[in-house]
């Protein structure tokens, strides 16, 4: 079966892209250089490789082997799917469907992708959570045969997938009404992204992700010291890391916790500064329902600001 190269996937993209050969090796290596990499001429060396992936906007971990068209396919789709439902878009359905009709069997892993998007799909069409749940488990059960909420143990070791849809499992078991089932799982999560074992990048990703769920869910039970200190814990990491896309969640989590914890103005101040974000990301719907829902407790009003 033919394979795709890493020279190959690279000259692909910078044409589909119509990026010229000088802008994409710039600083990176020569024209030269790359012409012999992308005909197959040259090998690069690892630095190199990612230097003109990161650039091209590929993946990296792809390319340590050689991989059909069909599976470098793929990864283009699973990259484009989650990039959609990163920006809150929902219509993922026609790239679940080219992804599921090439013509080369999904592996395991991919068929683990596959179920998880298909659930994740659901969910934001507010299908019944029982069914969607379902998936979840069918999804991990791929490369975790073993789970139930009993076998979750520090000892394991997991991929970045299963710890998603771990995540996700949490968020049905706490719409289905079993509250303590969710807050086990979140905790769990918790502990694990702090224990070490997971690279940087995936820990900068996901360990967000976690501390804004478990926030929100001790604020829907009202204990808001726990919500505090989880989203206050969430807000100096993404401030540490530089990490922009949870900022106004942990911001608001924290000073909504605040106020019900009789701080008004300190949190009035951390409100602000969540409202500011949204108002910068362009989310007006959801930066009045936020208001709305701060108005129920406190009187507030959004200061003007001049950008």
């Amino acid at each position: 079966m033919p394979q795709y190269s890493v020279g190959q996937s690279i000259k692909s993209a910078r044409e589909r892209k119509r990026i010229s050969q000088s802008i994409l090796c710039d600083g990176i290596c020569s024209i030269a250089t790359l012409s012999k990499i992308e005909n197959g001429l040259q090998n690069p060396s690892a630095t190199v490789m990612e230097a003109l992936l990161e650039r091209l906007g590929l993946p990296i971990g792809l390319y340590n082997v050689p991989v059909t068209k069909v599976r470098f396919k793929r990864s283009l789709l699973e990259q484009q799917i989650v990039d959609i439902l990163a920006d809150l878009g929902t219509d993922i359905g026609v790239l679940l469907k080219e992804y599921a009709e090439l013509p080369e069997p999904m592996d395991k892993f991919e068929k683990q992708f596959y179920l998880f998007m298909i659930a994740i799909q659901k969910h934001l069409k507010n299908e019944p959570p029982q069914e969607i749940l379902l998936l979840y488990i069918k999804a991990l059960k791929i490369t975790y045969p073993k789970y139930d909420l009993e076998t979750l143990s520090n000892e394991k070791y997991f991929t970045a997938t299963e710890l998603q849809i771990l995540n996700n499992i949490a968020l049905e078991e706490r719409r289905l009404g079993k509250k303590g089932m969710a807050e086990k799982i979140l905790i769990f999560l918790k502990t694990y992204y702090e224990s070490g074992k997971l690279d940087e990048t995936s820990m900068e990703k996901e360990y967000p992700v976690v501390l804004a769920n478990l926030s929100d869910w001790y604020e829907s039970e009202s204990r808001f010291t726990e919500e505090h200190e989880i989203a206050k814990t969430g807000l100096d990491f993404c401030i540490k890391k530089g990490k922009l896309c949870l900022l106004d969640v942990m911001a608001f989590n924290t000073g909504y916790s605040l106020i019900n914890l009789g701080k008004k103005d300190e949190g009035i101040k951390y409100l602000d500064k969540a409202f500011s974000i949204m108002e910068l990301k362009g989310q007006s719907e959801r930066l009045q329902k936020h208001i709305e829902y701060v108005q129920k407790i406190i009187p507030y009003t959004l200061p003007t600001h001049n950008y």
